[in-house]
């Protein structure tokens, strides 16, 4: 029996440190309250206009905050204490779902409404979003770094499970107004275990004097010049353009497709994080810092390609669900392994604004891309749209993975 054990307490050896623990455990729940909003709104979006347009303009009131100020929330992520930064982020967070819940309740919600509490949503996951990601670095030694990275991705896809599984028995039982109030209580207690957090990380008197112009510069220069970044980012930003905006289609493809109603679509975001849940759990037992995980970010970004191809072929919601957990997984597996890499191989000076990149080609290209696959489905239908975003990928991933890989082998990871 101890024999058996012990690999499972390797997967989980990052809880060991004490700090990381108390991280983990806020993010948990506020993750599972983030989860909760982003369902029930979509679903009110979608019952209030009948239109994946209107649900893809949700996701790019949400992450359009990224793309625009994520350069510059990496640099305050590298200037000020980032544990200081998140207890911010996350009380800002309240005020959307307190509105929302409001605006439920009331009978008052609109199109309108509805997008403006998401794109305040979206100012505060702007920041808290690189800070979260560079904070980890802090919480645990290096050789723990990948263990860690993984555990959070767990811990994002636990909650990515648990909150629209729940989200879907609150809007049929007492409505969506609990989902908001709900994440309202998760993001004080998120602030709660983030206050028990030793702060740590103080920025360097040479960087406050710099102009915030100057450190966004500084990160981006150092991004261009680094072939390694340049392919990585190239991989992240093709799965970010052509793959994502498949979420936006899982509210009408629910409905029009499979003729289904919010229970369909719960359990379709349920399988998408169980399989995210499975590729998580198989990086946190892997060995090592980041060697060879360049690899598995062309594995992972090809599958997902491959799968998001199947799912436009999908004849009914079991073979809807099983490939929306293989996209999970693959996708689970991009992402982290080039989470890793990124973290890995920027200095510590400038992990920030590098991760602050990387959050911006992931969060803050694709709900651009989200919303015109939303309109063109509501022409041409969900299926022809997820079969071209498919190939796309796989046509992405051709032109940046060898390159990746040709980078990889003439890099090491900067301490």
């Amino acid at each position: 029996m101890a024999t058996a054990s012990a690999p499972l307490r390797e997967t989980f050896r990052s809880l060991r440190v004490r700090d990381f623990r108390l991280f983990a455990a806020g993010m948990i729940g506020s993750l599972v309250g983030l989860w909760l909003q982003i369902t029930a709104l979509a679903w009110w979006m979608y019952e209030l206009t009948g239109s994946a347009a209107w649900v893809g303009s949700l996701f790019l009131a949400t992450q359009a905050p990224t793309l625009f100020l994520g350069p510059i929330a990496g640099a305050y992520a590298d200037r000020l204490p980032k544990r200081s930064l998140l207890v911010a982020a996350q009380s800002l967070s309240l005020v959307p779902a307190v509105l929302l819940g409001a605006l439920a309740i009331t009978g008052r919600g609109n199109a309108q409404w509805l997008f403006g509490a998401a794109l305040l949503a979206g100012l505060a996951r702007a920041f808290e979003v690189p800070t979260r990601q560079s904070f980890v670095p802090q919480l645990v030694a290096r050789d723990e770094l990948s263990n860690a990275i993984a555990l959070n991705s767990m811990v994002f896809n636990v909650a990515r499970v648990v909150g629209p599984a729940l989200a879907g028995v609150l809007i049929q039982t007492v409505g969506q107004a609990w989902c908001f109030f709900a994440n309202a209580v998760a993001c004080a207690w998120v602030v709660s275990t983030l206050a028990r957090i030793r702060e740590r990380g103080d920025p360097s008197p040479d960087r406050e004097r710099r102009t915030l112009f100057a450190d966004v510069h500084e990160g981006a220069l150092y991004v261009r010049r680094a072939p390694l970044f340049l392919a990585l980012f190239g991989c992240l930003l093709s799965l970010s353009i052509f793959g994502m905006p498949y979420g936006t289609l899982l509210p009408s493809f629910a409905e029009r497709v499979l003729e289904r109603g919010p229970g369909a679509y719960s359990a379709m975001q349920v399988a998408v994080a169980l399989g995210a849940l499975c590729g998580a759990f198989v990086l946190a037992r892997r060995t090592g810092v980041a060697s060879g995980l360049e690899r598995w970010v062309l594995w992972g970004g090809s599958g997902f390609g491959v799968g998001l191809a199947l799912l436009s072929r999908a004849p009914d919601l079991w073979t809807t669900l099983a490939l929306l957990a293989f996209l999970g997984f693959t996708f689970m597996i991009h992402l982290s392994s080039s989470n890793v890499i990124a973290q890995t191989a920027a200095p510590d000076g400038l992990r920030g604004r590098v991760m602050s990149l990387h959050t911006t080609l992931f969060l803050g290209v694709y709900p651009f891309a989200g919303l015109v696959a939303g309109a063109t489905s509501d022409r041409i239908g969900e299926r022809p749209v997820m079969l071209a975003c498919g190939v796309s990928v796989l046509v992405g991933l051709q032109l940046f993975g060898r390159r990746l890989v040709a980078a990889a082998s003439d890099s090491q990871p900067d301490g």
